[in-house]
């Protein structure tokens, strides 16, 4: 796969985004806990778009 700036851009956005509005990094959740929380998110995230 190739790698650019614009993508790496997009990445670390939605990786910001992520841990600001879906897993809190001051709360400490298992990895199912996690998984289960995102899939949520992007659910909600993407009926809102």
């Amino acid at each position: 796969m190739m790698s650019s700036p614009q993508l790496n851009e997009k990445l670390e956005r939605f990786h910001q985004i992520m841990k600001n509005e879906c897993i809190r990094p001051d709360i400490s959740v298992s990895l199912k806990d996690a998984r289960k929380i995102f899939e949520e998110y992007i659910e909600t995230y993407f009926a809102l778009r």
